[in-house]
């Protein structure tokens, strides 16, 4: 017995689950509204695929940001200080 019940068979990948049930096989674009619409919710669980996307699209826009950031100046991480943009 596997800890993880396979996806369910005969379900079309049209057709969109329950709020509480996991999306096998979900897009990047619904695995980030459904992160937004559930990321309160303490019970239940997420598919592998909303997980992985939702992990995925959040590292990219972090690193973005980060990007952004030490382009334009900002905060030294070893010392604190504010630093200015490289001119």
């Amino acid at each position: 017995m596997s800890a993880h019940p396979d996806p369910p068979t005969g379900l079309s990948t049209a057709t969109k689950p329950r709020d509480w049930a996991p999306h096998y096989g979900a897009s990047p674009k619904a695995a980030v509204q459904r992160f937004f619409g559930k990321y309160a919710t303490t019970s239940g669980r997420a598919s592998r695929s909303e997980y992985w996307w939702w992990v995925l699209v959040s590292v990219a826009v972090i690193s973005g940001l980060h990007l952004l950031m030490t382009a334009g100046g900002g905060i030294s991480p070893s010392t604190g200080e504010v630093t200015a943009g490289q001119q």
